[in-house]
């Protein structure tokens, strides 16, 4: 009798400990996403301005030439921009945009499983803020800390400015090959039309080149960036944006 009553306290004694340590794990894991915070918000905001092409206009306001100074860029708010082109950005790259604060711990949770997996570094969990913080103060290295400093970056960027305003930086920044950075110049280069301009498919077809500018350029090779425009029209039937017939008009 006396040695099951043992066991019960010991067993009871274990049960304590380990609710112990979860409770004081759990403590840590505040202080340190407290500190985290207060860190970042002490950085206050970092810059987000950008070289951009500059253009040489005539009295009548028709475009004489442009320097770009080594990128093709335009700024251009997102009334500026076709509404498909957000729709399909969002839809493909990070569809908790609107709801996250930077970054995305189930992607990130799922892309380090994946990495453990298959002993690489293959697998990216970015958000559109991080892939933004990286397009601005980092490289394309993959490396831990170039995560963590993205991550420092992105939580600094979500504090200071809108979610429209990191939409738009993101948008104006990204690189879609051929010299193009910003979905102005790139609308301007693959169709020849303004950002504001572009139809459906066309948004979709540009929304899908980020992810591997000379891999899925139309110009490169049509085939994979058909492939990869459909995936996106998908994606925003999926989310609600589009209904089925306009995507299948779309393709």
């Amino acid at each position: 009798m006396q040695t099951v009553t043992r066991k019960k306290r010991k067993r009871f004694r274990k049960i304590r400990l380990i609710w112990r340590l979860l409770l004081l794990s759990l403590i840590v894991i505040a202080l340190g996403i407290i500190l985290l915070l207060s860190y970042t918000r002490m950085q206050g905001p970092p810059p987000i301005d950008a070289v951009q092409t500059t253009q040489f206009l005539a009295a009548d306001g028709t475009v004489m030439g442009k320097e770009e100074a080594g990128q093709n860029r335009f700024s251009l708010p997102l009334t500026e921009m076709s509404p498909y082109l957000l729709q399909a950005t969002i839809a493909i790259e990070d569809r908790k945009f609107y709801s996250h604060y930077g970054f995305d711990l189930k992607r990130i949770g799922g892309a380090l499983l994946a990495n453990l997996q298959s002993g690489s570094k293959a697998q990216g969990a970015s958000t559109i803020t991080q892939q933004y913080a990286r397009n601005l103060y980092l490289s394309h290295e993959k490396t831990y800390m170039r995560k963590w400093n993205e991550l420092l970056y992105a939580l600094r960027l979500e504090m200071n400015f809108s979610k429209d305003e990191i939409l738009a930086g993101y948008l104006n920044t990204v690189y879609y090959g051929h010299g193009a950075y910003g979905v102005e110049a790139a609308a301007q280069h693959f169709f020849g039309k303004s950002a504001k301009d572009v139809s459906l498919a066309e948004a979709a077809m540009l929304a899908g080149i980020p992810k591997g500018p000379s891999y899925y350029s139309p110009l490169n090779d049509l085939e994979k960036a058909k492939s990869r425009q459909e995936l996106i029209l998908d994606s925003m039937v999926e989310e609600g944006m589009i209904e089925e017939a306009e995507a299948d008009k779309a393709k």
